[in-house]
């Protein structure tokens, strides 16, 4: 079951809203970084069950994935993404990243499409890079305290 995350994200505001939100829903925020190489000293030492990148993270999701290699499956890593045009699409299933998600789904959806992680036929079934999830804005920006790397 799909509970501690780790969140890589140079948006301090949007990072913070994002852990205080999915943390009402049962999450666990074992770590939030702001670059690619951060990412992969957290991971190895926090052990998330899923990571979650910002899209619009300098140096993007790319540099995450190929920072967590060895360390965390591709199919644990999640884009969060303002816009997913086709091609982007397509590079992320093809670089075996385990989902894409619009940036704009209410947290509640969000939270529970993290949790139906389960493995990788989930992951293929509903939450394909080919496939954008649409819903509503998250409608609040909640700003919390920031924590550093693997906060418990």
């Amino acid at each position: 079951l799909v509970r501690r995350l780790l969140i890589v994200s140079d948006h301090l505001a949007a990072s913070d809203a994002l852990a205080a939100h999915l943390g009402r829903h049962g999450f666990v925020v074992v770590g939030e970084v702001r670059s690619a190489r951060s990412a992969a000293l957290a991971a190895r030492t926090c052990d998330p069950d899923l990571v979650l990148v910002d899209g619009a993270l300098r140096g993007g999701w790319r540099a995450v994935a190929e920072a967590l290699d060895g360390v965390v499956p591709r199919n644990r890593i999640v884009v969060l993404e303002a816009y997913l045009g086709a091609d982007e699409a397509r590079r992320a299933r093809d670089a075996g990243i385990g989902a894409t998600i619009l940036k704009h789904v209410e947290g509640g959806t969000l939270a529970s499409r993290l949790l139906a992680l389960g493995g990788p036929a989930w992951i293929s079934a509903h939450c394909s890079p080919a496939r954008s999830f649409p819903t509503r804005q998250i409608s609040r920006c909640l700003l919390g305290a920031s924590r550093s790397a693997c906060a418990s």
